[in-house]
């Protein structure tokens, strides 16, 4: 899982599977559980398939930012030659 996409998948599984069961934990006290755990399971779908669907937006900010400090890196290294040669 070392590509953007990979990593933006697990942290949206991990953030949508939290917020079921913190919402699985809460909403039995106001509501019949049968209800209560149909809106967390819709919510925490809901979420998961706006994160999936607008992915390839965000993971381009991140491939962005990555290959920035990797210009950034190169530029520091040539520097870093230059003032040793």
């Amino acid at each position: 899982m070392s590509t953007a996409q990979g990593r933006y998948t697990l942290y949206t599984l991990l953030i949508c599977a939290i917020i079921g069961m913190v919402l699985g934990q809460m909403l039995p006290a106001f509501m019949p559980i049968d209800l209560a755990m149909l809106i967390a399971f819709t919510v925490s779908a809901v979420v998961l398939i706006v994160c999936l669907l607008k992915m390839k937006s965000i993971t381009i900010r991140f491939e962005n930012r990555r290959l920035e400090a990797f210009h950034q890196r190169l530029e520091a290294r040539k520097e870093s030659e230059d003032a040793d040669g």
